[in-house]
């Protein structure tokens, strides 16, 4: 290791002649301000020992200033060094002595130099320094304190600039910018001060505004003798003041900025006009009168649009005239020498912008645009060469005035102001890529401008917006990869467009939302559902929720696999209810998926909190919670346990109450569906008190609640007898025959006259029913069955395929009268089908039973017994012959001339088919009972 210098240990001797010469050593290492010699000073550890004597009240006065002056130079140094000074405790020291009303004025200003320079770095070492309790003993000095404050507000935190607001800075600095005796110089750093704090909050621009520095700044950005860099530097406070909220607008455009800003870009001073037209831009947004005020400035805005030659010699003349022999003369024709080098484009986009804003305002603003020439100066610009250039047009084509201008190119001032006010979003977007602008922007994606990139974005991000036509070209230009890699952006505002553009092509075609997948953002969506970003984690949600959605079930795989079920699940806790809509929608979405892939969303716990979720106010989040239970329910009975036992019956018996009646719906079907689980499933189920609300759902008007409640209904009645039992004793028959014979429209198609499949699949479950032992469930099975084979073939053969037709020729017993109508009649509307319906009563042996009842005396039963018998004649020679053979003619001869009318007209059309005369159907003798 190498040796220490020897004036190292004069440092520590007690003699204030050798202190001296090591001091001197010391002073000389770091006065030729060269950074090694400095570090070498700072490695030898000279630090502590030169504070510990800065400290000694036995040390001479002038050995402490050249002490000091060590300090100083330190503090030129690299951040490094200047951090030495933090790390070995000499800021605290320093500011000790700085705050005492001792220490001389010649030493405090050697102290602020060191505090400026430390300021002017890392927010660490400003820190350290507002820390110790300054900023007050700064506001108390004299000006040469703004450059200290400056230095503390340059680039630093908002917490950091609090806490100079909160000592009472701005009051002060106004009263010393708006003092005549305050320099020049100082009233420059004080608007620097203002603009880092106008870069502040709302809160901290507002007390620029209270304490009355935005009058002051219009007076002096109007005097003929202000400096130009001064009015630059007005112009960037006015235009984040004018960024902020309405209000302060308003106090802008009170206190007369636009007529002020107005004169300013008339004046032809281009090069800070670039400053002062976003303001105007701002303001031409606020009322008529006001763009109207702006629009004083066409012809000037004009002229910058064919500026190009103008400005490098406006540069050249502007250096000549700040030519001083000051230092703050070199440094400002340093800042106009960099003017050379800015493209003279950037002033004629923000031009461009404000003529575009008033384009879109009165038709007098408009004709002003026109006469001064100013459409085929803008559509020029698509011809530039220059990012900038695009960049602003991308951003006028988002505020839709370019498709305006574009579509009026041809057209005279009166056709223009006729048409200005039109917007037809489509026919604009078709023409402007039919241009080829996409082409012309995508090439943007690769600037380094990440203004530009951002412009280009949401050109893109427009177009998949309002127009799905242009999807297509869009992808051509390759937009989806450069989406993807955007979505790992360190810029959120990035992510977010990227994702909006990918949802957009999600939400498109088979094939555009394969290139999306394809190209790999499912795992980069993901990853996005674990940003600090609110609104970056619900767009990546939504975007998944449309893979698992409408992708195929490879596509849905690749979701799963991918991770995003634990992370939907934990998203089901967010504070945020639209993120909690997402995720609940696509855990259902999986859970309408495979067996395996329902697994691992009940196995990750989401069953609990989509049973606290049905409770939830927003309609959407209840909607997926329901939709998600009701497809646990339509899984394995350990599923169906899982859901049970979480408490989903109550909840869901609840819902059937629900105004939503898609709500209503998932809640009826889930019952359903564990009804028809287990038995002891089923049973609790049913001792929740489902049945009679299911027998009340059967009138719902919505049909697939009364579909549901009757399956639901149908499979507890072909459970135990108990439950069968439950079902009939709560009166489901009769229930289904009034529905019958209702006219709601989803108990029959008024098209086809058919009845629907409910009733049926629930007539299906109750034949057993059809029997003499239980005669009023019977009797109403069997006017069920007339009803649905009344007039329609196909229900007709429902109910001889249900095997219905045996049993129901078995109840032909006269000695249960009412039953036996039923019977009759219900035999005799399927005899009213077709020739291979009418042959199944001659199967089943029935004809010979209807003869018989020819001479019941229940004319009721009589009457069936004849249509039946007429019914099946009414076919063919041979099912003639076969009722003629069986004796029945006589018998309808007899009847022909009964007292009763209605067995007189039967008795009367059956004779008339036996002698082939068949002058009556049976539409007209139908069953219309």
């Amino acid at each position: 290791m190498r040796g220490r210098k020897p004036w190292f240990y004069l440092l520590q001797s007690s003699k204030n002649d050798l202190i001296e010469l090591a001091v001197r050593a010391a002073w000389g290492l770091t006065k030729e301000r060269k950074l090694e010699q400095k570090q070498v000073l700072i490695d030898e550890g000279a630090i502590p020992y030169l504070l510990e004597l800065f400290q000694s009240p036995s040390i001479l006065y002038y050995i402490k200033e050249m002490i000091l002056e060590i300090f100083i130079q330190i503090a030129r140094g690299t951040n490094k060094q200047k951090q030495a000074l933090s790390d070995e405790s000499v800021i605290p020291c320093l500011i000790k002595l700085f705050q005492s009303p001792s220490t001389p004025y010649f030493t405090k200003e050697r102290i602020l130099e060191i505090f400026i320079q430390i300021a002017s770095e890392t927010n660490g070492q400003k820190q350290i320094i507002m820390d110790e309790g300054d900023v007050p003993y700064f506001a108390k000095l004299s000006q040469s304190t703004v450059s200290a404050i400056c230095g503390l507000t340059k680039e630093q935190k908002l917490e950091q600039k609090r806490v100079l607001i909160d000592e009472g800075l701005i009051p002060y600095l106004v009263k010393h910018f708006q003092s005549p005796s305050t320099p020049y110089f100082t009233k420059e750093r004080i608007l620097e001060i203002f603009i880092q704090i106008a870069r502040g909050t709302s809160k901290q621009r507002q007390m620029l505004i209270d304490e009355g520095a935005i009058p002051r700044l219009i007076e002096v950005l109007l005097l003929p003798s202000t400096l130009y860099f001064t009015k630059e530097k007005i112009c960037k406070i006015l235009i984040r003041v004018c960024n902020g909220t309405t209000e302060q607008k308003q106090v802008l455009i009170g206190e007369g900025v636009t007529p002020c800003l107005v004169e300013a870009v008339q004046s032809l001073t281009r090069y800070f006009t670039k400053e002062m037209i976003p303001v105007l831009t701002n303001i031409v947004n606020e009322t008529s009168k006001q763009t109207y005020d702006v629009a004083r400035a066409i012809r000037s805005l004009c002229i910058l649009l064919k500026a190009a030659k103008e400005l490098p010699d406006l540069a050249v003349r502007q250096i000549k005239t700040f030519t001083w022999t000051t230092k703050q003369a070199n440094q400002k024709v340093l800042r106009c020498r960099l003017l050379l080098c800015i493209k003279y484009n950037f002033l004629t986009t923000i031009a461009a912008s404000v003529l575009c804003i008033i384009m879109s305002g009165t038709e007098k603003q408009i004709n002003q645009v026109i006469q001064n020439d100013f459409i085929p100066d803008f559509i020029t610009l698509f011809k530039f060469d220059d990012e900038i250039i695009a960049a602003e047009a991308a951003r006028v084509i988002q505020t839709d005035v370019i498709p305006r201008f574009i579509d009026l190119l041809k057209s005279d001032s009166e056709v223009c102001k006729k048409n200005a006010g039109k917007n037809y979003v489509e026919d604009q977007i078709d023409m402007l890529v039919h241009a080829g602008i996409l082409s012309y922007f995508s090439k943007l994606f690769e600037s380094d401008n990440e203004v530009i990139v951002a412009e280009a974005n949401k050109v893109f991000f427009d177009i998949l917006i309002l127009s799905k036509e242009q999807t297509n070209n869009v992808i051509q230009t390759g937009v989806i990869p450069h989406f993807i890699n955007l979505l790992e952006s360190d810029d959120e505002d990035m992510v977010l467009f990227a994702i909006y553009g990918l949802s957009q092509i999600l939400g498109g075609r088979e094939g555009q939302k394969d290139q999306v997948i394809e190209g790999g953002a499912i795992p980069r969506f993901i990853d996005l559902l674990e940003s600090n970003d609110e609104v970056i984690v619900r767009e990546a949600a939504k975007c998944l929720c449309k893979i698992l959605m409408s992708g195929t079930k490879k596509q849905a795989d690749q979701v799963i696999q991918a991770g995003v079920i634990p992370r939907f699940i934990h998203l089901l806790e967010s504070q945020n209810e639209s993120i909690v809509a997402f995720a609940a929608y696509g855990l259902s979405n999986i859970l309408d998926g495979t067996e395996g892939q329902a697994d691992q969303v009940t196995k990750g716990d989401a069953v609990p909190r989509f049973i606290d979720l049905l409770e939830s106010d927003n309609k959407y989040i209840a909607l997926s919670a329901a939709r998600g239970l009701f497809h646990v329910t339509a899984g394995t009975e350990e599923q169906k346990d899982q859901v049970i036992q979480a408490g989903v019956i109550p909840h869901f018996i609840d819902l059937l109450e629900s105004d939503n009646e898609i709500i209503a719906a998932f809640a009826t079907h889930g019952l359903s569906n564990i009804l028809g689980g287990t038995e002891e499933q089923t049973d609790q189920v049913i001792e929740a008190g489902v049945i009679p609300l299911f027998i009340d759902l059967l009138q719902s008007d919505n049909e697939v609640i009364a579909e549901e409640a009757a399956r639901g209904l149908a499979i507890a009645a072909n459970g135990t007898t108990q439950q069968r039992d439950q079902v009939i004793e709560a009166g489901i028959i009769t229930c289904l025959i009034d529905l019958l014979e209702s006219d709601n429209e989803f108990i029959v198609d008024p098209k086809s006259n058919q009845r629907k499949n409910l009733v049926i699949q629930a007539l299906r479950r109750f034949s057993s029913f059809l029997a003499i032992e239980q005669p009023v469930i019977c009797e109403q099975l069997c006017r069920l069955i007339a009803i649905i084979a009344a007039r329609d073939p196909k229900q007709k053969q429902i109910i001889i395929d249900a095997k219905l037709l045996m049993p129901l020729k078995d109840l032909l017993q006269p000695s249960s009268p009412l039953i036996c109508k039923q019977a009759a009649r219900a035999l005799a509307n399927i005899a009213a089908g077709t020739i291979q319906q009418k042959i199944w009563s001659i199967r089943i042996r029935a004809v010979r039973r209807f003869v018989e009842l020819l001479e019941d005396e229940n004319v009721l039963v009589c009457e069936q017994a004849i249509r039946a018998l007429a019914n099946i004649a009414d076919g063919s020679t041979e099912l003639r012959e076969e009722v003629i053979e069986s004796g029945a003619r006589p018998l309808l001869l007899a009847l022909s001339e009964s007292p009763h009318l209605a067995v007189r007209n039967q008795a009367i059309r059956a004779m008339s088919i036996l002698d082939d005369e068949a002058l009556i159907s049976d539409d007209d003798f139908s069953d219309n009972e």
